[in-house]
Parts: C-alpha cells; sequence; structure tokens
C-alpha cells in the first residue's frame, strides 16, 4: 500500500517511516499540515496516518481539509488524548480511527489494516433503489455513478443499507463503527451522516437518507 504519515516529531516520524516501509509498503513523509494536504489532495493514498500535533495546520484542521478536497483515503489519528472526548473530536473531524500516544507499533498495524480492509463479504451487493453498494471492492454507485465514500461514510451506508427502512439511532451506528464511549447526542455521527448525505443527493431530487428528529437515521425504502 502507499501511505501517508504526517508527523512533525523527526525521530517519530522516521521510525513510522522505517517500520511501515520494512512491512512493504511504500511511503510519503510529511512534516507540517500544509504538506500533508498538498500531498493528500495530489496523489492516491490507500491510507493518511495524521499526527494531531502538526506546524502550520494542526491534525484536525488538516483532516476536515483533507475531506472538503475530495481525500476519500482511510484517515488514522495519533495523538496523547486518551479521553473519549479528544478521540470523538478526530473521528468529528474526518479521520477514520484515532489511536492515543504511546502505542506499540503491533496495534497501529492491526488499526491500519483493519481501515483498509473493509472485511470478506463474498460477492456481496447490496442494492436500494438505484442505490448500489458493492462490499468486496468497497465501491458505491447511485444510478451508475460512481460515489466518492471515505471508509466511515461506506460504513455508515453498509448499516443503513443492511436495515433499509428500518430507524438506526445514533448510539446504534457509534457502537457498531466506534465502539467509543461517548455521548449519543454528539456531532460526530452527524456529520459524517451530513458528509455521506450530500454525496448521495448531489445531482438527484430524491434524498436517501431521511432524518428521525431525536433519534437516529432511516435509509428511505
Amino acid at each position: 500500500m502507499r501511505l501517508l504519515i504526517a508527523e512533525a516529531d523527526r525521530r517519530a516520524g522516521a521510525y513510522l517511516q522505517r517500520a511501515l516501509a520494512e512491512s512493504g509498503h511504500v511511503i510519503d513523509l510529511a512534516k507540517d499540515g500544509e504538506t500533508a494536504l498538498n500531498l493528500g489532495t495530489e496523489y492516491p493514498f490507500d491510507a493518511v496516518i495524521l499526527a494531531r500535533a502538526l506546524p502550520a495546520l494542526d491534525g484536525l484542521a488538516t483532516a476536515r481539509r483533507l475531506r472538503a478536497e475530495g481525500c476519500d483515503a482511510p484517515i488514522l489519528m495519533l495523538g496523547p488524548g486518551t479521553s473519549a472526548g479528544e478521540r470523538v473530536e478526530g473521528l468529528a473531524a474526518g479521520c477514520d480511527d484515532y489511536l492515543a500516544a504511546p502505542y506499540a507499533l503491533a496495534e497501529l498495524l492491526a488499526r491500519l489494516d483493519a481501515l483498509t480492509r473493509y472485511g470478506d463479504h463474498g460477492g456481496t451487493v447490496l442494492k436500494v433503489g438505484d442505490l448500489e453498494l458493492n462490499l468486496p471492492t468497497r465501491s458505491a454507485t447511485r444510478a451508475g455513478r460512481p460515489l466518492r465514500l471515505t471508509h466511515r461514510e461506506l460504513s455508515i451506508l453498509h448499516v443503513l443499507m443492511e436495515r433499509v427502512g428500518a430507524v438506526v439511532t445514533r448510539t446504534e451506528l457509534m457502537e457498531a463503527l466506534w465502539d467509543l464511549e461517548f455521548d449519543p447526542q454528539s456531532a460526530v455521527i452527524d456529520a459524517h451522516v451530513y458528509r455521506l448525505r450530500k454525496k448521495l443527493d448531489d445531482g438527484f431530487d430524491t434524498p436517501m437518507i431521511g432524518t428521525v428528529p431525536g433519534v437516529g437515521y432511516r435509509l428511505q425504502p
């Protein structure tokens, strides 16, 4: 895989670059947020490892900008925070996972593998109306038009499509996708669903995802 690492600490960056290269990956190393943003929007990466503490643009701002500018690669944020609130901040910014320091290399590799492997679903393709989700290839289309979805957006869509017509609560989505202790009213789920909804409905008159106020979301059958 081709990976982008954004790490301001010289020793930490060199360590990650060497360790991941030894695991067979091709590495691009950025030492600040602006460089990471330029690389992440110019080249296709299989995943991004993003330190929260970065000069120029911090990790949270870099993640938001990457998502806003079309980067759909899974983002693993590395940060000092161990509280649920700090992790939720990273997820709300568009990251797919958050690993608190100090961390073991084995755990980082395991999380990276989980982010880049959508799962073994055989030949499963889910269809709802003109919306189609191909699980093995981690791709989605609406009316035949490819949708550029992030890992988390694909995961949310997967849950909603499997339960089409049923209300899926924010708590259920959070527990299914992140397994964090969190405030069910946190904006992290709303932020991801908002971005997913914009991508699904762009150019179409019929919205796919409906909101059930105070409860959650429902994919329209």
